[in-house]
């Protein structure tokens, strides 16, 4: 229930009488001080430079000239110009010109017009028990003047009822929480505070009755826990007519948490608010950091783009507030919008664009500075640096460490594979300043079709980013994939193939090939007949003395015998004798001594056949002994074979040699 109803209705109204001749309306005055610091009179209706009008009323709003001792009025102002227009932004002061009989909130007794042209501020007995009549003093300046007015109103006992005096405090019932601002019951640190940032929560409380009717006048006190880390600014409030308490809270430099507790004065009714959280203070240089999502972009390509994000926090590591502005600057390409070069961030990070473009430096490595402005005077710096280049694209062979540039680059040299085992041999893709290719880039590589030679690219194919280094490759090559000719780790000769290897750069569509010359060791010693086709040379004898044949050697798959080759032979019969020259033996001799080995005179391949002249006597002695008289023969057979070593390779024929026996 609203105590205005008890206001007494025999209240006197003490008008502020006229001085001398002048007229004044009844309770109000308005004076102008003019530049030369004299006053003249007036009322409302003022002159040139504006006007002032005030009036007071009760918690109904209702127009009024008194309050009681225990109501709570307003004091409202209206401020116009010379021509009448309402103004705005402007402060005016409040004051009591009499005994000391109000008491004004807020305490600093100011408030501003606003956007309607009105200030408003409350007004209270100061003390229940005192009562009479006094003066408000308005003073507010309009067009560079001051203006003064007045208004006399008179302070009366409090209401009764049944002969006592209603005191609110009585009346209060319960008080309950209402809200906070921010809604979000969040402010920021001390010194964080800005466009959209507050270091400041008001809270407000209801006081009603036993009806839950809102109970005006009532005194409520306030704490907060914990009291260290935050200022209360107001400790004890009236509650308006709408039964609501204020009170309000700054922050400190310590982020937490706290709870604002109202009490009924006098009374044992309590409630708390919801939890006040204080957080996010100003940036700071080690929480301070901008990243790309691309370090190396494809400079060859005008438009190749890439986020640049700034990321801010505290020094308790919380999200800055919201609307720190980042500005970016770089030494190339182009940063930001026509509109902004930097961003506002958004729970504590932000993000432009980087796009590749001229001016392009030599060396094509950009610097990207991010700067945040935090307080009044501390401005905090990060720099990173991009890679646009649009330096041709290679296939290196690989550098000790990686460096960054890579200082001496070297095309992939041939490659001699001593055994038919896989190899891995890595390299490195960079551009032709030695830096890394554009992040994307490939590598492929295509096996020679004419040997079947197997290549391939080991676990991962592509360049990576967030380093300004080559990117290094493991290439597999597999000859036992070779068909043609085979590999054989044996072999009498090395087959030489070509691999392909390709470097491509998806969004400028750049391709470097390279081939890679890959030699191994291939081929099989073949023995033909002398003169012949590739018909397997055979030996026969029909004596049980020493036999010559004339034989080819030469390479398969038309590999050639090198010269020095060197040729042993070896028997699978003991007794048996079996030698080998690469010259004609004399016809003559005949028993020469045994030679089991002889060396190549001239390389020997299918164009160029070079011989060697196997000479082979039976065996003489046990079961398998040659035989050509006492009796009727069979054909015996033993084998015999070939060795040709070559770089250390040994790679053997095995030749059958058919005799008589018994």
């Amino acid at each position: 229930m609203k105590l205005f109803q008890y206001l007494s209705a025999g209240a006197l109204v003490i008008a502020l009488a006229g001085c001398g001749g002048g007229g004044g309306s009844a309770g109000e005055t308005a004076n102008t001080s003019n530049s030369n610091g004299t006053n003249s009179a007036g009322n409302t209706q003022t002159t040139a430079v504006g006007s002032l009008s005030l009036e007071l009323v009760n918690g109904t709003g209702t127009s009024t000239n008194s309050i009681s001792a225990i109501e709570i009025g307003q004091v409202k102002v209206f401020v116009k110009d010379a021509v009448g227009a309402m103004v705005s932004g402007t402060i005016v002061s409040f004051s009591e010109t009499g005994v000391g009989l109000l008491k004004f909130a807020p305490v600093s007794q100011t408030a501003m017009t606003t956007s309607q042209g009105f200030a408003a501020i409350e007004v209270r007995a100061a003390d229940q028990s005192k009562v009479g009549a006094t003066t408000i003093s308005v003073t507010a300046s309009v067009g560079g003047q001051t203006i003064t007015a007045v208004k006399t109103l008179e302070v009366t006992n409090a209401p009764v009822s049944g002969g006592v005096v209603v005191d609110p405090q009585t009346l209060a019932s319960s008080i309950n929480f209402l809200s906070t601002d921010p809604s979000d019951n969040s402010i920021v640190l001390a010194g964080a505070g800005g466009n959209g940032r507050t270091e400041t929560g008001i809270l407000k409380f209801r006081v009603v009755d036993k009806n839950n009717t809102p109970v005006k006048g009532v005194l409520v006190d306030f704490v907060v826990n914990p009291s260290s880390d935050v200022n209360l600014n107001i400790v004890q409030s009236t509650t308006d007519a709408d039964g609501v308490a204020v009170t309000s809270v700054s922050s400190k430099t310590v982020a937490t948490a706290v709870v604002i507790k109202a009490t009924v004065n006098g009374k044992s009714i309590t409630t708390q608010s919801d939890q006040l959280k204080v957080t996010t203070g100003l940036g700071v240089q080690t929480g301070f950091e901008i990243l790309p999502l691309i370090y190396n972009l494809d400079g060859a390509l005008s438009g190749d783009t890439t986020d640049v994000t700034a990321r801010l926090v505290d020094s308790n590591s919380n999200p800055v507030a919201d609307g720190v502005p980042v500005v970016f600057v770089a030494t190339g390409g182009k940063i930001g919008t026509s509109a902004a070069g930097g961003c506002n961030t958004v729970n504590g990070a932000c993000t432009v664009k980087f796009e590749v473009q001229e001016p392009r430096p030599m060396d094509g490595m950009v610097t990207v500075t991010g700067s945040a402005k935090v307080g009044n005077s501390t401005t905090l710096l990060r720099q990173i640096k991009l890679n646009m280049s649009s330096a041709a694209i290679g296939i290196f062979e690989p550098a000790n460490g990686l460096p960054v540039p890579v200082a001496s680059l070297i095309s992939p040299l041939p490659i001699a594979l001593t055994s038919c085992n896989k190899r891995s041999n890595t390299y490195i893709v960079s551009n032709a300043l030695g830096y890394s290719a554009p992040a994307g880039t490939t590598l492929a590589v295509k096996n020679d079709a004419s040997t079947g030679f197997g290549v391939s690219v080991d676990v991962g194919d592509t360049v990576s980013d967030g380093s300004f280094g080559p990117t290094a490759f493991n290439i597999i090559l597999d000859p036992t994939a070779a068909n043609n000719p085979a590999c054989n780790d044996s072999g009498i000769d090395i087959a030489t193939t070509t691999v392909q290897m390709t470097a491509n750069a998806p969004k400028s569509k750049r391709e470097t090939i390279v081939p890679l010359t890959v030699s191994y060791p291939s081929g099989n010693l073949q023995l033909i007949k002398f003169n012949s086709a590739s018909t397997p040379a055979a030996i026969t004898t029909d004596a049980c003395n020493f036999e010559t044949t004339r034989v080819e050697a030469i390479g398969s798959n038309g590999l050639t015998l090198p010269v020095g080759a060197q040729f042993f032979v070896n028997t699978s019969d003991a007794s048996a004798i079996f030698e080998v020259s690469t010259v004609a033996p004399n016809a003559a001799d005949p028993n020469p001594s045994t030679n089991t080995s002889a060396f190549l005179q001239a390389a020997s391949n299918n164009t160029n056949r070079q011989s060697l002249w196997l000479r082979v006597k039976a065996p003489s002695g046990g079961a398998a002994r040659c035989a050509t008289g006492g009796g009727p023969t069979v054909a015996k057979t033993f084998t015999a074979d070939v060795t040709v070593l070559v770089s250390g390779r040994r790679n053997t024929q095995t030749l059958t040699v058919t005799y008589p026996g018994n």
